[in-house]
């Protein structure tokens, strides 16, 4: 079976399911407080952030305490996601405690930005739906000198657990979408950071282990980060009734006094463009700052 993904697919699964069931799962907040520990000991005070994938505020608290005077920019290519981010109050806007974030709804691929634009960009599961070099490649573009990409991914050992019982009912079936086989290494994912010209990339990977009661809220997180098959050669019919119940008794199999696990393999990274500064027509620009006054 081909292996390879359809974006748009995927993309479509999520904002279905978003708009029913509520936005992002609690564990894309889990990972993404993970992601941000990875800023302690790097150097940056960003004008400008970018958040691609955090479409209903993803992290938007403690970046806004983090980094209160910077602009916060949301882009995600689920429409959905981004119409569920809180707006504040009118009370909240008038005392300034809150800064309205900018919602971009496009691919990551494609960003409707300038270039050298933006000052962190962090890029939240973006690498299971899209193949990491166009999107570090676009990174790197809108990432001014010095700028810092920071990133997560779900790796290839990711739902390992359910495989052979997906394999079992249905071949062909898919929880995330994408083929679990092909998930993006990590050390595939720091040579396409490095392929793109982003310097010293640094990349990490821990495994966890999450216990789900039953089936049902295991598949209702899926269907938030994109569940839904979206292979191009995805089986186009429905499970039988004796599929469903191979695949319930198949999981069942694997629960343990803790429930049922999951295994998630998450990497985590971050690179920085130390490109040159160049316009929008790809001129190079060199800046200029006032000097120190005298003593």
């Amino acid at each position: 079976m081909d292996s390879s993904a359809d974006p748009r697919r995927a993309y479509a699964n999520q904002n279905r399911h978003a708009a029913r069931a509520g936005g992002q799962s609690p564990l894309a907040l889990e990972l993404g407080l993970r992601l941000l520990d990875h800023l302690e000991g790097l150097r940056i005070d960003p004008a400008r952030i970018l958040v691609l994938g955090g479409g209903a505020g993803l992290l938007r608290a403690p970046l806004a305490e983090q980094f209160p005077r910077a602009a916060l920019i949301y882009a995600d290519p689920v429409p959905a996601q981004l119409a569920r981010m809180p707006r504040a109050s009118r009370l909240q806007r008038w005392l300034g405690a809150t800064q309205e974030p900018l919602r971009l709804a496009c691919r990551p691929t494609a960003l409707p930005l300038r270039n050298g634009s933006i000052d962190l960009l962090i890029a939240l599961g973006m690498l299971g739906w899209e193949a990491p070099d166009p999107v570090f490649a676009e990174a790197r573009r809108v990432l001014s000198a010095d700028g810092l990409l920071l990133f997560n991914a779900l790796g290839p050992d990711t739902l390992k657990e359910w495989r052979a019982a997906l394999a079992h009912a249905r071949p062909g079936i898919d929880p995330l979408g994408t083929s679990l086989a092909h998930l993006p290494d990590m050390h595939d994912i720091a040579d396409a950071a490095a392929h793109a010209g982003l310097a010293s990339p640094v990349v990490d990977m821990e495994q966890l282990t999450v216990h789900y009661p039953d089936l049902r809220l295991l598949l209702a997180d899926l269907r938030c980060e994109g569940g839904g098959n979206a292979l191009l050669a995805r089986p186009r019919g429905l499970m039988t009734p004796r599929q469903h119940a191979r695949l319930l008794a198949s999981v069942e199999a694997g629960r343990t006094s803790q429930g049922l696990p999951v295994t998630l393999e998450a990497i985590y990274g971050h690179a920085w463009n130390t490109r040159p500064l160049v316009d929008n027509a790809g001129r190079p620009v060199i800046p200029i700052r006032a000097a120190p006054p005298r003593a």
